[in-house]
């Protein structure tokens, strides 16, 4: 009788050992999130997919492009340069990590029916970079399908909105935290998010609970020259104040301003710009890394 309990209590504490090994993992998340750049320039296909290396202490140390259809992948990248991070744990001490940080720059020419993925949309799965260590193996969530958020209806607004998402171990979403919101487009993003489909993350090749990161970029119909101008004179100021983020090119006769911030993150290199009436439509405010 003894001995048969014995055997019970071994094979008991057999499998419960993968749960408890799982639980000990605490996957990384972003702690905030601000305001991102929206183009002013059409978009077709505007899903891009980051993969984000973490150190130990949460900060950045590299940023991979998983997919990435056009020329905003380094608008994308610096937004989130400017995202504070809380690192991941393996029995409650920071480990270095990785994160699946999402770009939706919406279609501006919606048309009838609103944006829709491209016909042939291939998931977006990080890839497997680490080998086996004594603070384990992770792979973050990956993307198997995507939808647009509608537009509203007569509406000139413009900006953007951040949610980090809980993706359970079935690849199932849980939970919606918006890290950046915007009234007029929140209930939009929500609806959107119903016809996502994700992959689970994985610890140690097992699926397990994690965050991912969307942002929404809106941007108002090309023709709303109301909306254009807000856009204009908005990021004139961001430019001239901050020259950290690229900015729509504004119109020569009214908005070309000097950019004499150096002690921003990124050193003052100039400024750009375009007659808005056919010139180039390529970003106002440059900078590098300082």
């Amino acid at each position: 009788m003894k001995r048969g309990l014995v055997i019970g209590f071994l094979l008991f504490i057999g499998l419960a050992r993968p749960s408890s090994v799982q639980q000990a993992y605490k996957p990384p998340e972003v702690a905030s999130a601000g305001d991102v750049y929206v183009p002013y320039q059409v978009v077709l296909d505007g899903l891009f997919v980051l993969d984000v290396s973490l150190d130990d202490d949460g900060k950045i140390q590299e940023i991979d492009g998983l997919r990435d259809p056009g020329s905003m992948l380094d608008a994308a990248k610096r937004s989130v340069s400017q995202w504070k991070f809380q690192p991941a744990s393996v029995e409650s001490k920071s480990a270095p990590s990785r994160m699946t940080v999402i770009f939706v720059y919406c279609p501006s020419n919606y048309g009838i029916g609103g944006p829709v993925p491209p016909k042939h949309f291939s998931p977006v799965l990080p890839p497997n970079r680490s080998e086996p260590s004594d603070r384990g193996n992770y792979l973050p969530v990956g993307v198997l399908s995507f939808a647009y958020p509608e537009y509203p209806v007569n509406s000139v607004a413009w900006g953007s909105v951040v949610v980090q998402l809980t993706v359970d171990s079935s690849g199932e979403m849980k939970g919606v935290d918006f890290l950046h919101g915007m009234e007029i487009f929140n209930s939009f993003v929500s609806d959107a998010l119903k016809k996502w489909r994700f992959q689970a993350a994985t610890f140690n090749g097992k699926p397990i609970k994690s965050k991912t990161v969307i942002a929404f970029a809106f941007q108002p119909p090309p023709s709303s020259s109301r909306a254009w101008d807000e856009r204009a004179n908005a990021w004139a100021l961001v430019a001239a104040e901050q020259c950290v983020i690229s900015a729509p090119v504004l119109p020569r006769s009214r908005y070309q301003i000097p950019c004499s911030n150096a002690g921003g993150r990124y050193g003052a290199q100039g400024l750009e710009s375009a007659d808005r009436s056919g010139g180039d439509r390529s970003p106002v405010a440059r900078g590098h890394p300082g």
